[in-house]
């Protein structure tokens, strides 16, 4: 059986996922998200939306059976929104969410430790001619 978006909650819920799935700005992954939602939204099932939107078949399963489990995730324009006998903290749930604003300095460090240890290995690596 072909997933489908379930529908939506109320016209707010309507007015983000349209929004989102116009926008020319934001991350091209929420703008597809809202796009198969919309499709789904419109009577398109699983086979005919991967060809509006050149994906698979799989990812369209995937990003409809999230929708319909934990709603829109945070960051996409709108409140979260959750399905019914959800725990409420689901922001956790999207695998995509940003991190917290202390984590960002933890992963400048990462980002310049590992920019640091590629600048040794490729001097290394690369001795010159012999």
């Amino acid at each position: 059986m072909d997933p489908w978006a379930r529908p939506e909650r109320d016209e707010d819920e309507r007015a983000v996922v349209h929004r989102l799935a116009r926008a020319r700005k934001a991350p091209r992954d929420a703008v597809n998200r809202a796009r198969m939602i919309e499709l789904s939204w419109s009577g398109l099932r699983v086979p005919t939306i991967p060809v509006e939107l050149d994906c698979s078949q799989k990812t369209v399963r995937c990003r409809l059976h999230r929708f319909n489990r934990a709603g829109l995730p945070a960051g996409t324009g709108g409140k979260l929104t959750t399905a019914p006998g959800a725990p409420e903290n689901t922001f956790g749930a999207y695998p995509h969410s940003a991190p917290a604003e202390d984590s960002w300095s933890s992963i400048r460090r990462t980002m310049h430790a590992n920019a640091a240890v590629g600048s040794v290995v490729s001097s290394t690596a690369w001795s010159g001619p012999h």
